[in-house]
């Protein structure tokens, strides 16, 4: 169920999208919770055939969900999907993925995504009939056909991606009403002269497979998609992905005409974590580790479906080091980006290169991706180094340069990657399940320290690591006086960081026979603080509404075709200015917004 933090941005985000009368039509239903068509327009004051036109545009993007019990063929219900009302403010970013991932001029995946975003979902035919409709009447059938399989590619390309995905009826209905609906029916299949809990859990669990088999067949790797020809060249079926491969990459695939696409924001929030993760280990680590990091999670979007699926550390999930180098940009240089001990006079020499005896090893050897030197035969060495270089094909990019990066991942205490093979040069594995706690963690811990000062910052790791304490240990412990420790306890208590345990040492629970135990409860204080930023959402998306409000003739002057391409010609120096004014102060909002978008997937998305 909806908050009224995320209550109040939803309806925010409609009014300014999809206009008021959908604005009103989803508050109701965030306000009553289900209802159908009749009791939506009781509750509105509206007619019902407004609401009924209102919520075809709400289903088609899926912001309202439909269920129709098989009890009450005649009866509709209609349910808020919040999710995808608040991931409308992901819209920008989508694009600019889309853009960065499909930069090629011939490429029409920016422009199918974003069609994609404003109606929705599209039936691939359609959508290639209608851009085919819009050519000019001039243009002949081979430049016709050309658009078309144009359009054709690129949808098919955005398909075996994942970055669309096919639309199936369930995902219109609330899923807890469809494993209901299943329930129900296993239920009265099972034998009555079983027991009540015999009946129960066996209802359960075939309604969990059933569920789990029907939801699993938007994950299939071809979904949404045909063959070309059925047959390769040799009259073999073409061979298809492994089990943990997202997507496919052959080209004898082709969209199916008759699938319905939407925007898969899945893949989309997988970007966005790696991007996160990324960003965490340049801050931790350095730039240059980073880009080794971010293309070791690049190989894991092949892989994945989700944020939320669960990866364990099984040969599935492996990534060498080898796939790793061949994705990096070849004009990155990793040459000299790590420094290395010295010894004998300068010589570079890793620490491993000793024996058990503080002998150093005769051989030149790589343990652990490290290259091991004697100090002798320096020719030999950079003719070594050479063939490493032309391995890779690059030569600012070796094999141990690559594996010198992913050790220092390896050794970080966020413990960003973990070594788990030696196939490939090294096989590497992302705990995603312990980065997820650790992403919110840190980036709790800079909310604390950018809102109240780094001794708060110091006192709310102690609580946090030592479980419980009074005063009297913190003061201790924190070396900070009585009265600093009591009000910044008492700013965390109300901030929700914090949370105070009594226990009383006597029945008559006075205050002196009393321990006040201070610790944190980090589910409570990341609910907290989430709901904080859906407010602040909120309200920063209502102040760039009401700045546009106080401006109508202008921003009217401005959607003239042709005042548009000649703003210099048709604006006076004070209507100018004025504009300015606007862009500057919704520039800052959205600037803030975006922000707080990301913050708001580490807590609630990722």
């Amino acid at each position: 169920m909806a908050t009224q933090a995320v209550t109040d941005l939803c309806k925010v985000i409609l009014r300014d999208v999809y206009g008021e009368v959908a604005e009103t039509i989803v508050g109701s239903l965030l306000e009553h919770g289900r209802l159908t068509a009749q009791q939506i327009a009781k509750h509105t004051d509206l007619s019902v055939s407004a609401v009924k036109g209102a919520l075809v545009a709400l289903v088609q993007n899926r912001f309202v969900l439909y269920w129709i019990d098989p009890a009450t063929p005649k009866i509709c219900h209609y349910s808020v999907n919040y999710k995808e009302i608040v991931h409308v403010l992901y819209t920008g970013s989508i694009l600019e993925i889309i853009s960065s991932k499909f930069g090629d001029s011939n490429s029409r995946a920016p422009e199918i995504v974003k069609n994609i975003l404003v109606y929705g979902h599209v039936r691939a035919a359609d959508y290639l009939e209608h851009a085919n409709g819009d050519e000019s009447i001039d243009e002949d059938e081979y430049d016709s056909d050309k658009t078309r399989n144009s359009l054709s590619r690129s949808m098919t390309d955005l398909a075996m991606k994942r970055y669309i995905t096919p639309l199936f009826d369930f995902d219109f209905q609330p899923p807890a009403d469809i494993y209901q609906q299943l329930y129900k029916n296993h239920y009265a299949k099972q034998a009555r002269g079983q027991s009540e809990n015999a009946r129960v859990a066996a209802a359960t669990s075939a309604a969990t497979t059933e569920r789990d088999t029907l939801f699993g067949s938007r994950d299939a790797p071809d979904a949404g998609l045909i063959l070309l020809e059925t047959k390769s060249q040799h009259g073999a079926v073409p061979k298809r992905v492994r089990r943990n491969q997202v997507g496919l990459m052959d080209p004898k695939y082709t969209v199916n005409p008759e699938a319905v696409f939407a925007v898969n924001h899945d893949r989309f929030l997988l970007s966005f974590r790696n991007d996160e993760l990324a960003k965490l280990a340049a801050k931790t680590i350095g730039p240059v580790t980073a880009k080794v990091y971010r293309q070791l999670l690049q190989c894991y979007e092949n892989k994945l479906f989700r944020c939320s699926q669960t990866v364990t550390q099984t040969a599935d999930y492996f990534i060498t080091t080898m796939s790793i180098m061949q994705g990096l940009d070849p004009t990155l240089d990793l040459k000299d980006t790590i420094v290395m001990p010295t010894y004998n006079g300068g010589k570079r020499k890793d620490i491993d290169g000793l024996d058990q005896n503080g002998m150093s090893k005769k051989s030149r050897t790589n343990t652990g991706g490290f290259i091991m030197d004697n100090g002798e035969d320096e020719e030999d060495d950079e003719d070594m180094d050479e063939n490493e270089n032309d391995y890779s094909g690059s030569k600012k990019i070796s094999l141990v340069d690559v594996t010198r990066h992913l050790e220092l991942l390896a050794n970080s205490p966020y413990n960003f990657v973990i070594k788990a093979g030696n196939r490939g040069g090294g096989e590497w594995f992302v705990p995603f399940e312990e980065l997820r706690e650790t992403l919110k963690r840190v980036s709790y811990e800079q909310i604390i320290e950018n809102k109240f000062g780094p001794l708060a910052l110091r006192l709310f790791r102690i609580i946090k690591d030592k479980g419980m304490v009074n005063d009297e240990l913190l003061a201790r412990t924190a070396l900070l006086r009585a009265d600093t420790i009591a009000r910044l306890a008492a700013t965390l208590h109300d901030f929700g960081a914090l949370d105070l345990q009594e226990v009383p040492r006597s029945n008559d629970r006075t205050p002196v026979k009393t321990f006040f135990l201070w610790f944190h409860s980090p589910q409570r204080a990341y609910g907290i603080v989430l709901q904080d930023m859906y407010k602040a959402l909120s309200r920063m998306y209502k102040r760039i509404l009401a700045e546009r409000k106080e401006h109508p003739i202008l921003l009217a002057k401005l959607d003239r075709e042709d005042v548009k391409e000649n703003e210099d010609l048709y604006l006076s120096a004070a209507e100018k200015q004025e504009i300015y004014e606007l862009r500057s102060l919704e520039e800052k909002l959205l600037v803030q917004i975006n922000r707080l978008q990301g913050l708001v997937r580490i807590f609630d998305d990722y």
